[in-house]
């Protein structure tokens, strides 16, 4: 077996050269790789990758690592594929509202070179200061301002990437109708690693805003929750970002344009019949920013389960309400935040093992009664191994399955990583 890996390795620096290959690699997703390649350039990924298929060994890319554990661990990893190094190329059409992006720079240094032009991607996904552009791509990450901008998906024009056997592949472009047949690129995202190697992407742009408001309202119950959004969306009131936490709940709503229209939208959301009758605060500059950093830990803070659940928006209420009796009735704790107008919550559990178990099983079928669906995002093995990560497929399965198989008929890239192996 030594001389076996010993050949590997070889083989690897002869591919890689010798500075890429890393021994020893720090684990992946709970594994411990053979080896770490950190590809200096497009040529050398792909020629790794290429190495990699003729040579029977399985590769997961990695990125900032922030979203490994989410759904399915990996079940095999040889090769971690690193992309630190694919994170300098950094192509803007300022007067387009377009950049490509390399796949390993940072989401939060991509937006500072931006920021100099006064534009920016306008994705806020978990983690966002560790989180890379093929990363967020790959998960379809996003964060409260999918409420205005939508999905990582929703803002991809095109990309390049690198098929299992080596071939660099591009899809979509610079221009929203360049697309003939299947948009690879809306394919890739959400692809958690398994079909291909993302090397960069190219987006859609939005200038910064020049003023922020928040209009927090502190709701009683789920039942007011429920009220506030529907009052909201019946509005002309034009939020950027409009969230639930709790319980106790309350509700973020945040006004992201000009001056003059962020103050004239937090009044009239004030002004609002349910809201007028909660207590209700303004928040702006650094109380505002301190508001949603703090909101982006949430749920993240404990060392238990988080789910992403996902239903029809207007059944917004019953799923809050169906939250609080299952964890009151399985004596667990559990924090929201979510996408209020959306129907996407993140839900963090917190208690005996079994207990989460119990509840994340007894959720998603209260969910899936509401046209939604629930994944397991992070967790204790103890709880892991009592649940499947990514429930019921859907009718979809087949199809995507098929695309799996299409794509990647060794089954080498981030096996077990999507729930389509």
């Amino acid at each position: 077996m030594k001389s076996y890996e010993s050949d590997i390795l070889a083989s690897a620096k002869l591919v890689a050269g010798e500075e890429a290959v890393i021994e020893g690699a720090t684990r992946v997703a709970g594994a411990v790789p053979k080896l770490c390649v950190a590809p200096p350039d497009v040529e050398t990924l792909s020629a790794t990758v290429k190495w990699a298929n003729d040579a029977g060994q399985t590769i997961v890319p990695v990125g900032g690592g922030t979203k490994m554990e989410w759904g399915s661990l990996p079940s095999r990893v040889d090769i971690a594929l690193s992309m630190a190094k694919l994170s300098v190329d950094f192509e803007h059409h300022q007067g387009d509202l377009i950049a490509t992006i390399d796949a390993g720079m940072p989401l939060a240094t991509a937006n500072a070179l931006l920021a100099q032009y006064g534009q920016w991607l306008p994705v806020d996904p978990n983690h966002a200061n560790e989180a890379t552009i093929g990363g967020v791509v790959a998960t379809n990450d996003s964060g409260p301002r999918r409420h205005q901008y939508g999905t990582p998906r929703d803002l991809i024009l095109g990309t390049s990437f690198v098929r299992p056997d080596g071939q660099l592949a591009k899809a979509g472009g610079r221009v929203v109708k360049n697309v003939a047949g299947y948009d690879l690129s809306k394919l890739l995202a959400g692809s958690f690693g398994s079909l291909g190697v993302i090397v960069n992407a190219t987006f859609k742009l939005t200038p910064i805003p020049k003023s922020s408001r928040t209009v927090v309202i502190q709701c009683l119950d789920a039942m007011k929750v429920g009220e506030c959004v529907g009052e909201l969306m019946s509005t002309s009131l034009m939020p950027s970002a409009l969230e639930v936490q709790g319980a106790p709940y309350r509700l973020l709503v945040r006004f992201e344009s000009l001056e003059a229209v962020t103050e004239e939208q937090a009044i009239r959301t004030s002004a609002l019949p349910t809201a007028s009758r909660c207590e209700i605060s303004v928040m702006r500059n650094d109380k505002e920013q301190q508001c949603w950093n703090d909101h982006a830990l949430r749920p993240w803070r404990g060392s238990g389960s988080v789910l992403k659940v996902s239903f029809k928006p207007s059944y917004l209420t019953e799923v809050l309400q169906e939250i609080q009796t299952l964890c009151a009735a399985h004596e667990v704790t559990t924090d929201v935040v979510g996408r209020a107008a959306v129907g996407s919550l993140m839900v963090g559990i917190e208690g005996e093992f079994d207990n989460q178990a119990v509840v994340i099983r007894a959720l998603r079928s209260a969910v899936k009664l509401r046209s939604g669906h629930a994944v397991f995002l992070r967790g204790p093995l103890a709880v892991r191994s009592k649940i499947d990560e990514w429930g019921d497929l859907g009718d979809g399965e087949m199809v995507m399955r098929a695309i799996k198989q299409n794509f990647d008929p060794t089954g080498m890239m981030s096996p077990g990583r999507w729930p389509f192996d």
